[in-house]
């Protein structure tokens, strides 16, 4: 026996895919994650290859990358992170979504190299059961801690700065093509991580 349903869940107005949710880590949270820069094994970050025969661009990303994978100590920033994902879903997104990727912790020297070129966290060649649907950032740096750096992002035609301040949480749909300025000094530290759903054929 089935009943149609009278009312879907739909938003009220146009959901934006993009949102910031501020000071949601305080200065204690903060420095319990930036600790593990103690423990972490830190390599020179990596992009994603299409296939074997493709050689990467040496160039195109440079920056410091250590996964952090769920244990006792990091199961309550897990936590935090997975919570906070699920309300920006509801608020922004309603997307169909089921887990977080690895937390990855990027560090970006400011010696005018580090940087990330324009790309976008979604895979768009070949089929896949899961890809991303929603990229987050924990900007774990105080904006007066590193000169450059500048997050850009193109929601529509012309690329916008993103102002974050240590403890905001920065949340964008996968596709959105968005670019890290090179770091001129200082350091810029923040967590990234990717909410994932399934592909829709």
């Amino acid at each position: 026996m089935t009943y149609p349903l009278r009312n879907m869940l739909l938003p009220p107005h146009i959901l934006p895919h993009f949102g910031q949710m501020k000071a949601v880590f305080n200065d204690e949270e903060i420095e319990r994650i930036q600790f593990f820069k103690k423990i972490l094994d830190f390599s020179p970050a990596e992009t994603h290859k299409l296939s074997d025969d493709e050689k990467p661009i040496e160039d195109y990303r440079i920056c410091e990358a250590a996964t952090m994978s769920i244990d006792q100590n990091t199961e309550w920033l897990w936590s935090k992170i997975s919570d906070l994902s699920a309300q920006a879903n509801y608020d922004l997104f309603l997307y169909e979504v089921e887990y977080l990727e690895t937390l990855q912790y990027l560090i970006y020297e400011g010696n005018g190299k580090s940087k990330y070129d324009w790309h976008s966290d979604r895979t768009f060649a070949g089929y896949r059961k899961y890809d991303r649907k929603i990229s987050g950032i924990l900007m774990l740096s105080d904006p007066s801690e590193y000169e450059g750096g500048n997050f850009l992002i193109k929601r529509f035609n012309e690329p916008e700065v993103v102002e974050m301040e240590k403890g905001d949480v920065l949340f964008f749909d996968s596709t959105f093509s968005h670019c890290i300025e090179p770091v001129l000094s200082g350091q810029r530290e923040v967590i990234v991580f990717w909410v994932h759903g399934q592909t829709k054929l």
